[in-house]
């Protein structure tokens, strides 16, 4: 069964520098992820045994159909941004036929010039592993692309949220995309981690929506009972 792991990754030791850019650049050797910049100023890692108590947690309430490796980063993102999530979906041909490999998740926390809270740690891991919820709604749905926006659209209709709320944030509209407050849901209600942190002013908690924790509850079932999936035909 697939599983969801913690490793360290050395920024510095593992990114490629472009001829003519500024700083290092990481991207993991296989599955890619984005080519997030780093700044060298040194950083403080997030802790290791408050990142697998959480991981084992998430894994513990919705077993991921694909294996999902969290990072521990020992640099910050220029961006500044605290973590990421990405799938690696892809495949490739085989005496002419396209068959898809198996997916495999990835977790990016990146470091901090001061040492990161646990609960912050907690947090972000309920929060990114929420994503991959979101692609796992898909997976358990069979449709043909886990990147499908159906299971975005879906939830703006369970959640009641406007159509606007379709969109991936920008500068001061991460708090009312669809994806941030699925992620963020999944979080508290299926996990109940930090569950007293709701960054999404102006957005219903959760629990004040009628029906969304009973939604959840069978919604990871689903996932639970897709198991492995199929090569396609």
């Amino acid at each position: 069964m697939p599983q969801v792991a913690v490793k360290l990754v050395d920024i510095m030791s593992s990114s490629r520098w472009e001829f003519r850019d500024t700083g290092p650049t990481w991207q993991h050797p296989v599955y890619g992820g984005g080519r997030a910049k780093w700044d060298p100023f040194p950083c403080y890692r997030h802790e290791m045994d408050a990142a697998i108590a959480a991981a084992e947690h998430v894994a513990r309430v919705c077993p991921p159909p694909w294996p999902v490796t969290i990072y521990l980063a020992d640099l910050e993102e220029t961006s500044r941004t605290n973590a990421y999530s990405y799938l690696h979906e892809t495949g490739h041909y085989e005496d002419g036929t396209w068959v898809d490999d198996e997916p495999s998740g990835l977790i990016m926390l990146a470091g901090k010039r001061i040492p990161p809270h646990p609960a912050v740690t907690a947090y972000l891991i309920g929060h990114e592993y929420g994503h991959q919820a979101e692609w796992m709604i898909n997976f358990a749905a069979g449709r043909e692309r886990l990147h499908s926006p159906l299971a975005a659209r879906d939830y703006i209709k369970v959640r009641g949220l406007p159509d606007e709320a379709d969109h991936h944030g920008s500068g001061g509209a991460w708090h009312d995309s669809v994806h941030e407050i699925l992620a963020c849901d999944f979080r508290i209600l299926a996990c109940g981690l930090e569950p007293g942190y709701w960054p999404h002013p102006g957005v219903p908690r959760p629990e004040d929506i009628p029906g969304l924790p009973a939604w959840w509850e069978e919604t990871l079932a689903a996932i639970e009972a897709a198991g492995t999936r199929p090569a396609a035909a």
